[in-house]
């Protein structure tokens, strides 16, 4: 009797104590995958331009922007379908709009890109880029909002 009531006892004083170890664990994971993708968006950002501008002569490079693309859109749809934590979840929402604008002009250019009109060195100043530098500026409210 008496090591059912410990029993007992122990689950109720260590159990709610592994929900905040688990909420915990579950928060730095949010902070680092948004940090890690918010930085490679930016990263695709930053790269855009100049494969924009190389895709001009070089055919192949056209196809690495393409394949760029479509992997930002996956990255897009990954991201958006995270679970965020409870202290997250306007910046999650404020990314979601930002990836949702994203995603339009990503399909956009995709589009484009089967024009054979389409001016390439047009993607220099891209609306894509634009909308990475607003997420961008997120991720330090995010890391502060993770500590």
């Amino acid at each position: 009797m008496k090591i059912r009531f410990f029993l007992t006892a122990a689950a109720i004083f260590l159990l709610p104590g592994c929900s905040l170890v688990d909420n915990l664990d579950q928060s730095l994971n949010y902070t680092q995958e948004t940090s890690a993708y918010i930085q490679d968006a930016v990263q695709f950002a930053q790269t855009l331009p100049a494969a924009a501008e190389q895709a001009v002569t070089n055919p192949e490079t056209e196809e690495a922007i393409k394949k760029d693309l479509q992997e930002m859109k996956d990255n897009i749809a990954n991201f958006n379908g995270m679970e965020a934590p409870g202290f997250a979840k306007d910046i999650h929402q404020q990314l979601v709009g930002y990836n949702e604008t994203l995603m339009t002009n990503i399909n956009g250019t995709l589009e484009n890109l089967n024009n054979p009109s389409f001016d390439l060195k047009s993607l220099t100043d891209s609306p894509m880029i634009q909308q990475i530098n607003e997420m961008s500026k997120l991720l330090e409210p995010l890391k502060q909002l993770g500590q």
